[in-house]
């Protein structure tokens, strides 16, 4: 009997990524709480940066079962076996595997690519596409979290933003 990865995904209880809802969070919470903290040059930065994510959004996409937050401190390399490992799947989610991807475009995207070429799950032609959008959107949710109490500053979701929008 072959499975698909919602079945299993059910099965295991790993929630389903909701991009259209995460993307009604994000346009509410950042014009409510980010907007009247910015200069007028940065509101329209973002709200172009908006536009660009819905017309991806309704785009068709790959699904395949993410890590969720894929980034340095969840990825250890074993030099004695030279093997990666990753830890910590508490996030992990059924979706777009751009998600994943948008955390290594920290590291360059020559270091994405490399490991791209190794992944065996699913993709399309407008992965990097995507993960470019996500990578510039994590920037938007740090401003918002720290507005919401979050353990992180709204300076550091800024200097995201300053660096990832070019600004």
């Amino acid at each position: 009997m072959h499975q698909t990865p919602k079945s299993v995904a059910r099965r295991h209880q790993v929630p389903e990524e909701n991009a259209a809802k995460d993307y009604e969070d994000l346009v509410r919470d950042t014009e409510a709480l980010v907007f009247p903290h910015l200069a007028r040059r940065d509101t329209l930065a973002i709200e172009a940066f908006l536009i660009e994510l819905a017309a991806e959004l309704e785009q068709g996409r790959p699904t395949g079962l993410l890590h969720g937050d894929l980034s340095g401190e969840h990825i250890l390399w074993d030099a004695g076996k030279r093997q990666v490992n990753i830890i910590d799947f508490s996030d992990r989610m059924l979706g777009d595997p751009a998600i994943d991807f948008s955390g290594l475009l920290a590291y360059g995207r020559g270091f994405a690519e490399r490991v791209f070429e190794e992944y065996g799950g699913p993709t399309d032609e407008r992965m990097f596409q995507r993960a470019r959008l996500c990578f510039k959107r994590i920037a938007l949710e740090t401003m918002v979290h720290s507005l919401q109490g979050y353990p992180c500053t709204f300076e550091e979701g800024y200097a995201e933003f300053g660096e990832r929008f070019g600004g």
